[in-house]
C-alpha cells in the first residue's frame, strides 16, 4: 500500500478504507526477494492453529469490497478473498504464490508475514488469469530468485492449476463459519 492507502498491482487499484475502531489489528508484512516490501494494517477476524484470517476494507472501481486474507502456516501460497458489499457484484479471488510465511499473531492481534514470489492468480466468475508472470521472469534472469524459489513457484502454480476451485470452497466455508457472506 503506498501512501495514499492505494493497493496496486496489473490488473486493479484499490483504495484502503478506515478500519473498525476497537477491532484486534494484525499487520501483513509482505515483501519479495531482494525488496523491503510493504506493510498492510488488516483487521483480525480469527485465529486458529496454522491460520489467520484478517480483513482489509477496500474501495474498488466497482464499489466496496472487503478483503479477507487466510493465511496459512504451511501452504505455499494464501489468498485474498475480495467480497463486495453490493449484492450482483462478482467476487474475485487472488491468490500469491509464497514462502517463508510467519503467522506472529494472537486473539489481541500481531503480525503475518512472508515473501511473495511475484506470481499470483486472479479468479473471478471462474475464469483464471495468472498475473505477474514477468515479474518471475525478470528476477530469475537478475539472480533475485534461487533454485529454491523456481521450484516453489513451479509447485505453486501446480497446486493451484489442480486446486483452486477446492481452495475457493474451502475459503468461503471457512468465512462462513466466522459469520462472514462469502
Amino acid at each position: 500500500m503506498d501512501r495514499a492507502g492505494l493497493v496496486t498491482s496489473e490488473s486493479f487499484t484499490y483504495r484502503a478504507l478506515p478500519l473498525t475502531p476497537g477491532t484486534p489489528g494484525v499487520i501483513e508484512a509482505k515483501r519479495h526477494p531482494g525488496d523491503e516490501g510493504h506493510r498492510f494494517e488488516c483487521e483480525l477476524v480469527a485465529t486458529r492453529s496454522g491460520l489467520v484470517v484478517v480483513r482489509l476494507p477496500l474501495e474498488a472501481p466497482y464499489g466496496a469490497v472487503n478483503s479477507y486474507g487466510p493465511f496459512w502456516a504451511r501452504r505455499p501460497y494464501n489468498v485474498y478473498h475480495l467480497v463486495p458489499r453490493d449484492p450482483g457484484v462478482p467476487i474475485r479471488t487472488r491468490f500469491d504464490v509464497l514462502r517463508d510465511m510467519r503467522l506472529d499473531v494472537t486473539d489481541a492481534g500481531g503480525e503475518v508475514s512472508y515473501v511473495d514470489l511475484y506470481l499470483d492468480l486472479w479468479v473471478t466468475d471462474g475464469v483464471t488469469m495468472w498475473e505477474d508472470e514477468e515479474d518471475v521472469e525478470a528476477a530469475r534472469a537478475s539472480g533475485v530468485l534461487s533454485d529454491a524459489d523456481l521450484a516453489r513457484i513451479v509447485r505453486g502454480r501446480m497446486v493451484l492449476e489442480r486446486g483452486y476451485p477446492r481452495i475457493i470452497r474451502e475459503v468461503r466455508s471457512t468465512l462462513r463459519e466466522l459469520g462472514v457472506r462469502a
